[in-house]
């Protein structure tokens, strides 16, 4: 019974892995999509310390 249990876990760990993986992925493309067609090349939106987004 225990092996059952400590697999479910493991599956959990991988599944929960992934989704964290997969979301991340998506919001990078999406930011990306979002800055080439809301700003021109070498357009900056705003800078605070060292991060400046600019395209």
């Amino acid at each position: 019974m225990q092996k059952v249990k400590s697999l479910q876990g493991k599956w959990w760990n991988v599944a929960f892995f992934f989704t964290t993986a997969l979301l991340l992925v998506a919001a990078d493309q999406l930011s990306k999509l979002w800055i080439r067609s809301n700003l021109d090349v070498g357009e900056s939106l705003f800078e605070v310390g060292f991060f400046r987004l600019t395209r």
